[in-house]
């Protein structure tokens, strides 16, 4: 039961990138799953999640800090 909170734009390597954040009714924060170009070579095939806490206002930023991602398959 997880909706479509908004988009995070960002920008790696010179390329402009969308991640989508998801967020569920009873919990208070964001969900952002996504997948890189190591997915399935050096990390998880089933790609990673960041967890973020929900910003007071639409209109704000919010730091995307990759070390923190994590996959629930990893035991």
């Amino acid at each position: 039961a997880y909706r479509v909170a908004g988009h995070a734009l960002l920008r790696v390597n010179g390329m402009n990138d969308t991640l989508t954040l998801f967020y569920h009714e009873e919990e208070a924060l964001l969900f952002a799953p996504f997948f890189d170009a190591t997915s399935g070579i050096t990390t998880y095939a089933k790609g990673r999640y960041l967890d973020l806490p929900r910003p007071k206002s639409k209109a704000s930023n919010i730091i995307l800090d990759f070390n923190r991602a994590y996959t629930p398959w990893s035991g």
